[in-house]
């Protein structure tokens, strides 16, 4: 998938879509990779948008919506089949929408984990498990 690893950041979160076929990766350049996980040779699609490296993505469980969370604080929305993915209306328009999984470290769902006084950088991880 990466031709010429000079080029990128490390990697920090990926993941795969519902069906499998596709695989978001964030990487610490700001930019998130799509690619078909039949051969992992080809990207699909290179999404920016973000103003930190990105922390954490998770897929909606349809594969229409990819949410993901970087270490500038955003949460951001994306269409990955749309020619351009970037949503911004994606809040509003997702709030009904069930996820595959939540590792991102924003959003309703984990609205009050972050203690009083502590910023974005006290929590390492999340998860959800299979009830939600």
């Amino acid at each position: 998938m990466f031709d010429d690893p000079t080029k990128y950041r490390w990697v920090e979160t990926m993941a795969y879509s519902p069906d499998h076929s596709l695989l978001a990766v964030g990487s610490h350049d700001q930019m998130i990779y799509i690619c078909n996980t039949a051969s992992y040779e080809k990207k699909i699609k290179k999404m920016s948008g973000h103003s930190g490296a990105l922390l954490g993505l998770d897929w909606s469980i349809n594969g229409d919506w990819i949410r993901s969370s970087d270490g500038a604080h955003e949460l951001l929305f994306w269409n990955p089949s749309e020619k351009k993915p970037r949503n911004p209306k994606g809040p509003s328009l997702t709030k009904s929408v069930t996820w595959k999984d939540h590792n991102c470290r924003r959003g309703w769902l984990v609205d009050g984990v972050v203690p009083k006084g502590a910023d974005g950088t006290h929590i390492n991880s999340i998860t959800m498990d299979k009830d939600q």
